[in-house]
């Protein structure tokens, strides 16, 4: 707009110019000349460069250009506001920042929050699909809901990140639309004997649907911007371009799943006798299955291809991003920075949101016995120490982040964090497990109950198949021994993923130099590096056998009250070694060259400065205090 206005300016200089070759010859007159004697060239004359500047706009490129510029503007003038009411219809995107410029976290969108709550929801059923089933074939199907769902928050994230917009009708109608067919998401979440029948159910195709058209939106976010969004606008055309080069197989593959679900459910395309019989055989309406009762594997394509989309973006994503990404800051034409402290705030949230789903699991479940109570507390304090343990881990400013260090350290943390949440969500499930095994539901627990109750359907799933003589349904014992493998193995993905994060924040090569410290002096005045042994034996040695332990705890171990309270040890004893590392290690990994900067030294308020000390008067009258402030604090 800027450009229009100096060409017009231009223009209309050329028109009331009355003598273009008097103000030339001034132009030349007044040139000054070096002290060397050496006449200058005179510089072009204003009249030759308006006219310059007045015909490159006279080819059709140009023409072409102002006159797409000039349809955008009619566009945003027709769209402003409603006519006589101050209302925006609409308001174009803006770009958030510009590489160099400094980054500002946004103020709290409490549209985020709401958009939040609805992964409340979502977290909560993909945690009743481990409940209902942990086997792999439970696992499995929780992978495939919970990675769709969840590449649908980072696009969001990824979005939010890089661009904002106005107060208006239009993309409050568009945000309305999303959290609807989000919601019908969520709701399409159910239990594996639901999941695995696409022929019975309409969950798989209306969660495979609602995924293609959320990606769409989310592709039409990007498709606003490169029409009308505000910034670098050639920059911003790219980013959308490969933006849309990355929702490809994504999209692809829900399409697939969405027509086989389909053509299972309506077209009832597994209805011939082979199959009607082996489904028969699999699933026994009172009876939750286990990974060998699961025979078609027809049924499963439609999970298969969901959880390929994600496989396969995250694929490209790697690829292009550590073997295919511009060198020598050339990324910076063709890219727009994330805004990395809203993205440190907003994936803070997500594990909020996560950890909520393991305490909503410890408190939906009612017990009486003393079982029942000590895995309760057990699970309660895990939690807690988890939170501290996280947020411990992961730094709170910017420059300590691996998504500024290296772009491959962010990659490795954005793989690890996704594994990291599902472990998450995975230990919240198997603490409900825990306590559905020691609750006093047993007068609950025959299988000829078919309430579909979620906590009955648990306990149903860990009585013994009274009447089953297929051999379909584990037995009691294997039941436990699967409750107990995913709770140590997904416990012991949470501290992997942990230290491979912390190791992307801080990088290799800083880890390894932590375990050496200063020698003494030699006698030529120069001193060589020692290991710390110290931090070596109470920090690095004990964190890795921590981790072992948890991992190999299922072998030995399957009472649910043991299990629960090795695991509260786990994490009390991993927070431990985070404390001790800021005493033996010669540069915290809580510290970023000699900064205290990778964690919050204090959440806010006065300095001690400007502190003030409270004095007390030496003439003390009927016990009462005068207090007297330092002249300097007032």
């Amino acid at each position: 707009v800027q450009f229009q206005v100096d060409v017009a300016e231009s223009t209309n200089q050329l028109k009331t110019t009355p003598n273009n070759n008097a103000n030339k010859s001034m132009t030349m007159a007044t040139t000054p000349t070096p002290e060397n004697g050496t006449t200058s060239t005179p510089p072009k004359p204003a009249d030759e460069s308006s006219s310059l500047n007045f015909q490159t706009l006279q080819t059709p490129k140009h023409r072409s250009k102002a006159k797409g510029n000039n349809k955008r503007m009619s566009v945003y003038a027709n769209l402003s506001y409603v006519s006589g009411v101050k209302i925006r219809l609409f308001s174009p995107p803006r770009q958030r920042q510009k590489w160099g410029s400094d980054q500002v976290l946004p103020h709290v969108n409490w549209g985020d929050l709401f958009f939040d709550l609805f992964y409340v929801a979502a977290f909560y059923n993909l945690g009743n699909i481990l409940v209902g089933d942990p086997s792999p074939i439970g696992i499995f199907y929780f992978l495939s809901c919970f990675f769709s769902i969840l590449l649908l928050w980072n696009q969001k994230l990824r979005y939010d990140s890089q661009f904002t917009y106005g107060d208006d009708i239009f993309h409050k109608v568009f945000e309305a639309v999303f959290l609807v067919l989000l919601a019908a998401n969520v709701s399409f979440i159910h239990t594996v004997p639901r999941l695995s029948k696409p022929d019975k159910y309409p969950d798989v195709f209306g969660f495979s649907l609602s995924l293609t058209v959320l990606t769409l939106m989310n592709c039409a976010r990007y498709v606003e911007c490169y029409l009308y969004g505000r910034g670098q606008r050639k920059i911003i055309k790219l980013v959308t371009m490969n933006y849309l080069q990355f929702q490809i197989a994504p999209l692809a593959f829900y399409v697939a799943s969405t027509v086989v679900a389909g053509m299972a459910y309506f077209g009832n395309s597994y209805d011939d006798d082979d199959n009607r019989r082996i489904l028969a055989e699999a699933y026994d309406e009172n009876v939750t299955t286990a990974t060998n009762c699961y025979k078609n594997a027809k049924m499963h394509i439609p999970m298969v291809l969901i959880l390929a989309a994600y496989v396969a973006h995250q694929l490209w994503m790697i690829i292009t991003i550590v073997w295919l990404f511009p060198k020598k800051g050339l990324h910076k034409k063709r890219t727009i920075p994330m805004n990395i402290d809203f993205t440190i705030h907003r994936l803070g949230e997500l594990t909020m949101l996560v950890l909520g789903e393991s305490i909503l699991s410890l408190l939906i479940v009612d017990g009486e016995t003393a079982n029942y109570h000590k895995t309760f507390y057990f699970g309660i304090l895990t939690v807690i120490g988890m939170q501290m343990l996280h947020f411990r881990s992961q730094p709170h400013d910017a420059d300590a982040h691996a998504m500024r260090r290296h772009k491959n350290a962010g990659v490795l943390f954005s793989q690890a964090y996704s594994i990291y949440s599902a472990a998450l969500i995975a230990v919240g499930a198997s603490y409900k497990l825990l306590l559905y095994t020691v609750s006093d539901y047993s007068r609950r627990l025959h299988p000829s109950l078919t309430s579909t109750n979620e906590y009955e359907y648990g306990a149903r799933w860990l009585a013994p198949a009274a009447g089953d003589d297929s051999g379909c349904s584990p037995s009691t014992e294997e039941k436990k021994q699967m409750v107990a493998h995913l709770f140590s193995g997904a416990m012991a993905i949470v501290f992997f993923c942990l230290d491979i994060m912390l190791l992307a924040h801080v990088g290799l090569k800083k880890e390894m130099d932590k375990c050496k410290v200063l020698g003494a002096a030699c006698e030529d005045g120069t001193r060589k590096m020692r290991y710390n042994f110290k931090g070596l034996l109470f920090v690095v040695l004990p964190r890795g056998a921590i981790t072992i332990f948890i991992a190999t705890l299922s072998q030995w171990q399957k009472d649910p009250s043991a299990l629960a309270g090795l695991g509260l040890a786990a994490v009390v004893c991993q927070l431990i070694t985070r404390f001790l590392g800021n005493i033996w290690l010669s540069d915290s990994e809580f510290s970023i060259n000699g900064n205290s900067n990778h964690f919050h030294a204090h959440h806010g308020g006065i300095s001690d400065d400007e502190d003030d000390e409270d004095i007390i008067s030496e003439g003390i009258v009927d016990d009462s205090y005068s207090i007297q402030y330092r002249s300097e604090s007032i």
